[in-house]
């Protein structure tokens, strides 16, 4: 889930749910692949300056802007292999358009799961 944390200035990304109904639990991001219906989204899309690295603003975008209801089948995933290495991480830029897409909602920074802090 994402909340906002001190006075709206920093975004915290936590894991949890909202609501539960068996395997499908509502939540704000979901990982590995997104389905919606074409005309749901059509206005929401990805923002192309942020490249489709920034899941979480996408996600914030559609949950809490939106208002659009995210739910996760948690007996379900898609397995997929994982691309390391160093020409990855420089193609992926992740801080430089994390901290844009931090900027554009007013957020200086951001708080992972695991208590780690970025900052825009």
């Amino acid at each position: 889930m994402l909340s906002p944390l001190m006075n709206g200035k920093r975004i915290w990304m936590h894991r949890g749910e909202k609501k539960r109904v068996g395997s499908v639990a509502w939540c704000d991001m979901v990982s590995n692949a997104f389905l919606a219906r074409r005309e749901t989204i059509a206005t929401l899309r990805w923002d192309e300056a942020l490249k489709t690295y920034e899941h979480w603003e996408f996600f914030y975008r559609a949950s809490h802007l939106a208002k659009l209801q995210i739910a996760v089948a948690t007996d379900c995933s898609v397995v997929h292999a994982h691309v390391a290495g160093t020409g990855y991480r420089d193609l992926r830029g992740r801080s430089k358009f994390r901290a844009m897409g931090l900027r554009k909602h007013g957020f200086h920074s951001l708080r992972y799961p695991g208590g780690q802090i970025v900052r825009a």
